[in-house]
């Protein structure tokens, strides 16, 4: 659920993306004849960046990128034949940086950063042991500016200066998550189940 900026509220549901003004929805669908329509619509999560348009996450479609202004969606797509592009189509989480770059949680392919005014790509698939970071289920940066991400394989840090990725003590490796946050005092928590 989000609220933009002109108070619209919008909710991510498993058939289509829906806006509600106070009294009624308006819902944002799938349409194969039409290429600005939403690209699919199992929505996962979404966001609104400082330019007003909104980021969407879908389960099979890739990412959107909905201008409120025309009301049509641009997808972002993997396409195996070019490594700019989303690592995966299957896309569950959304992140937005102090520094405006927008991070992508994928089901199957990892972690992607995407800048916006290049429109590039950088893929994170490996942590500093060379395992494989697995599905990715939430996204955050911290009062550092570093970025924690949560998933199947449990809480990984990146830091993203060096492109890094560890992950923490052991006594904790083995616990899934769903969730994480920072607290006003700095300690990262994550909502957590063992697989």
């Amino acid at each position: 659920i989000l609220q933009d900026r002109r108070g619209f509220m919008w909710f991510a549901t498993r058939d289509g993306l829906n806006r509600y003004d106070g009294n009624t929805f308006v819902v944002y669908k799938h349409n194969p004849n039409d290429p600005g329509s939403l690209s699919a619509n199992f929505v996962d999560d979404l966001i609104e960046d400082d330019q007003g348009y909104l980021w969407i996450a879908t389960h099979t479609g890739g990412v959107n990128k909905f201008d409120p202004r025309t009301e049509r969606f641009t997808h972002y797509r993997h396409d195996p034949n070019n490594p700019n592009t989303i690592s995966g189509n299957r896309v569950e989480s959304i992140a937005r940086d102090s520094r405006g770059y927008l991070w992508f949680g994928t089901q199957d392919n990892g972690l992607d950063k995407f800048d916006p005014t290049t429109g590039t790509f950088a893929h994170y698939r490996e942590d500093s042991d060379g395992q494989f970071v697995g599905r990715i289920t939430h996204i955050m940066e911290d009062r550092h500016r570093d970025i924690w991400f949560v998933g199947e394989n449990g809480l990984f840090h990146l830091n993203p200066q060096t492109g890094q990725i560890t992950r923490p003590p052991a006594s904790i490796r083995d616990l899934a998550a769903d969730y994480v946050c920072e607290d006003n005092v700095g300690n990262i928590w994550m909502l957590a189940w063992s697989p």
